[in-house]
């Protein structure tokens, strides 16, 4: 015999979700927010440019100079700058003719890592997520979703890792908005 408990307060809450919510994603895991599916947040692309106006340059440049160049906000390219020189890719030089250059030559510094150092989380689902445990997902543990994306991850990484930092400079020095 099927007997059913019901809440009516539990009911009205389910309700004013469903209505808020019409013509939106059901809502499993992270926001499409915290998983921006493929595309390299802000950071990584900052360091990126810096590192290929970096790799053009044969003295130090400022923060400014480079904020400049690429219309970056300043606090934004320090922080940026900041995780580059904790990670060994950039040298920060204080003084008159101080700024930031690169730490070693742009043959030894692979894209591949870069990107790994600058992103804050690869997974490409949700469950390859350091802090996604078995029961957040029904289909796990039989689930080959994770391995699969691990493999493509491991993929992508290893593509971008074939190229350097020389890969990308240009041949003639690219000319950027004073």
């Amino acid at each position: 015999m099927y007997s059913c408990f019901f809440n009516y307060a539990s009911f009205v809450n389910v309700l004013i979700f469903t209505v808020t919510n019409i013509g939106r994603p059901p809502i499993i895991g992270p926001t499409k927010k915290e998983l921006n599916g493929m595309q390299l947040n802000l950071s990584t692309d900052i360091a990126l440019r810096t590192l290929i106006y970096l790799g053009q340059k044969d003295a130090p440049a400022t923060i400014a100079e480079v904020s400049s160049a690429f219309g970056i906000a300043k606090t934004h390219l320090m922080k940026v700058a900041m995780t580059l020189v904790a990670q060994g890719l950039v040298i920060s030089e204080r003084g008159r003719n101080g700024g930031i250059r690169l730490a070693r030559d742009a043959s030894k510094i692979r894209i591949g890592d870069v990107v790994q150092t600058m992103e804050p989380s690869m997974a490409l689902v949700y469950c390859m997520r350091p802090d996604a445990t078995e029961t957040d997902c029904p289909l796990l543990p039989g689930c080959k979703l994770k391995k699969t994306f691990g493999k493509a991850q491991k993929a992508f990484l290893a593509s971008l890792n074939e190229s350097t930092l020389s890969d990308l400079l240009p041949s003639k020095p690219i000319k950027v908005k004073p």
